[in-house]
């Protein structure tokens, strides 16, 4: 039993909330590497939006943006669970947006960076997202989520990603 107990406090968790997002920073209990991240839960709670740093032995960017939902998108051919798709974004009501991310078994995200500035851009200072994601037999998945705040988040979580390196 104290054992178990020694495990728990060991864990280290902190968390804020900015905006309708909730930014965490998590420690490894066995490695105390530190993850930093920002999430938002859609409106009717079928997706994630998350902000987070990346694992930098993948080769790709620092930082990283995914959406995560419980459904499959990615089939079963596709290479290591790894096939690009398109995404459409709306924010505010404004035109909607094609962003082409990698596409893993329930979510869909960036490796570049020029993706996830792209994307960063479009959350500036938005309210309200819209999205679609396909999944690999054609099913399109819409989540609405609750924005206010992306830009500050995005800001913290790249600092925080810093700190953990």
């Amino acid at each position: 039993m104290m054992f178990a107990s020694l495990l728990l406090m060991a864990a280290v968790t902190s968390s804020e909330a900015i905006g309708a997002w909730k930014v965490s920073e998590n420690a490894s209990v066995m490695t105390d590497k530190r993850k930093s991240e920002g999430t938002v839960y859609s409106k009717d709670g079928n997706a994630i939006l998350s902000f987070a740093c990346s694992d930098s032995s993948r080769g790709s960017a620092p930082v990283r943006f995914r959406l995560i939902t419980d459904k499959f998108l990615s089939g079963p051919s596709s290479l290591q669970g790894r096939g690009q798709g398109e995404i459409m974004f709306q924010i505010d009501g404004e035109p909607a947006e094609t962003l082409r991310w990698y596409y893993g078994k329930h979510s869909a995200f960036t490796l570049g960076m020029s993706v996830v500035n792209e994307f960063g851009a479009l959350l500036n200072g938005g309210e309200e997202l819209l999205a679609t994601v396909s999944t690999y037999r054609g099913q399109q998945v819409h989540s609405a989520f609750d924005i206010s705040g992306a830009s500050e988040m995005i800001d913290r979580v790249k600092l925080l990603c810093r700190q953990d390196a």
